[in-house]
């Protein structure tokens, strides 16, 4: 068809190996479906980003993350040993992929719930104001207080509050107390209410390690935007990590396929190659099937829908609320982890209708793969002596019968046919570990060289 034999070799060969990447790529979706790779893999990159444990089985279950289907109510204790049970209960398939601004105001939602652990900064300027204000200035007071924890205000309105006070002693003990307050909060060197349960918060985290990546993310935070800010490119940064690191694991993972694929099917580049230079019926219909997979765009459409299977999704979190029912009270709360939620009838017949649609994808792949009657396989036949032929090849050296492999059997010759075999299946491996649209691409400018020579 290109008036060229090496030409047509080589895209046949590129026509193969596209077939079989493909292939490799529809086995690793349904690897990764069946061991949730992707989900296992986030959840261990958020454990090795968040240190502390109980911290880190909250955000696990928070109904914004949901890797991990446990409700668990945010205001009971939970031990050291309730959280590791917690976060080996499972991993839910349906997460595999969280949005930093999520991250982070889910991380300022927990931290900032360590707080509660100590004593309210604000708590004896309120006490104090209890104790000398009337009922009106209270109030007056206490909104106060909570527009600077809640909305970032500054401290101005609560000067001048104190300042306004007509009598002398009330003036007088509140700004002591105010002065208290203000040097505490030179402490966290913040005024804004937000940031400083935030950092109050970081202070009661049992981690030393994790308190202090925190105190060294956000200590020099202005305001709680800032803060939040920082979360969210510390994550994104780890995150990019985590997805080399997994991008890394499915290439090894593609590789043994590539490999467990080129021996099972015993597609050895040496003798593939030299069949079609050999015999050009074979080339010919290879190359046919080539040039029809490429101008009817069946192949894109192959390799668009085995890469899109294998990228990351990202599905929406199922929320899992606390149970209302369970009854509290407990000092040290560990969880049974016996009534797992389990999965609704809809939920597993869509998995096993995903699995089985890879599954099916997967072996019309191999059969149209097979279809081309290509010398690939592998049989097992008995070689009687015979005289040498003088015509046709010497069956002892075919190449894909298992028979000539055993030494007993083909003294002379086996010796040589492993190494070349192991040369062969090894090409294969490493032409198709290099991924279907790189050889697409390939065998797209080869087509079009050719054709316009």
């Amino acid at each position: 068809m290109f008036n060229s034999a090496i030409l047509e070799v080589v895209l046949g060969l590129i026509f193969v190996y596209s077939l079989l990447a493909i292939l490799v790529t529809q086995i690793n979706i349904v690897i990764s479906n069946i061991f949730n790779l992707r989900a296992r893999h986030l959840k261990n990159a958020v454990r090795e980003l968040i240190l502390d444990p109980t911290i880190q089985a909250r955000f696990l279950t928070h109904p914004l993350i949901a890797l991990v289907k446990r409700p668990l109510d945010p205001n009971r204790p939970l031990s050291a040993q309730g959280a590791e049970r917690v976060v080996e209960s499972g991993t839910s398939s349906e997460v595999t992929w969280i949005a930093p601004s999520v991250f982070a105001d889910v991380m300022v939602d927990l931290i900032s719930a360590q707080a509660a652990q100590a004593e309210n900064l604000y708590a004896p300027l309120l006490r104090i104001g209890a104790t000398v204000l009337d009922p009106v200035q209270q109030a007056q007071l206490q909104q106060i207080v909570r527009q600077i924890q809640t909305q970032n205000a500054g401290m101005d309105a609560l000067h001048q509050f104190v300042a306004a006070l007509p009598d002398a002693s009330d003036r007088q003990a509140l700004a002591q107390a105010l002065a208290d307050l203000e040097a505490k909060l030179l402490e966290f060197g913040a005024e804004s209410g937000p940031l400083i349960t935030l950092l109050q918060g970081m202070r009661n985290v049992e981690s030393p390690e994790f308190q202090r990546a925190l105190d060294t993310l956000l200590k020099t935070a202005r305001n709680i935007e800032e803060a939040r800010l920082r979360l969210e490119t510390w994550f994104d940064k780890s995150m990019e990590q985590v997805t080399e690191t997994y991008r890394r694991l499915m290439q090894y993972i593609s590789l043994g396929v590539g490999l467990a694929l080129a021996i099972l099917l015993n597609v050895d580049t040496l003798q593939l190659a030299r069949t079609l230079w050999d015999d050009p019926a074979i080339r010919e219909t290879l190359v046919i099937a080539a040039d029809s997979a490429l101008t009817t765009g069946e192949l894109a459409r192959q390799i668009e829908a085995a890469t899109t299977g294998l990228a990351e999704a990202t599905p929406a979190p199922t929320q899992v609320l606390p149970d209302p029912n369970d009854p509290g009270g407990a000092a040290d709360f560990i969880p049974d982890l016996t009534p797992q939620p389990a999965p609704t009838l809809e939920d597993q017949r869509e998995a096993l209708l995903d699995l089985g649609e890879s599954a099916a994808t997967t072996a019309l792949t191999i059969e149209n793969l097979l279809s081309l009657r290509l010398p690939i396989g592998w049989h097992y036949t008995i070689v009687e002596e015979t005289a040498p032929l003088a015509l046709g090849a010497d069956p002892l050296t075919d190449t894909r019968n298992l028979w000539n492999y055993i030494p007993t059997n083909n003294p002379a010759n086996w010796l040589g046919l492993f190494f070349r075999k192991l040369i062969g299946i090894a090409l294969t491996t490493i032409a198709v570990s290099q991924g279907a649209p790189f050889w697409f691409d390939l065998m797209n400018r080869i087509a079009r060289g050719g054709r316009s020579s």
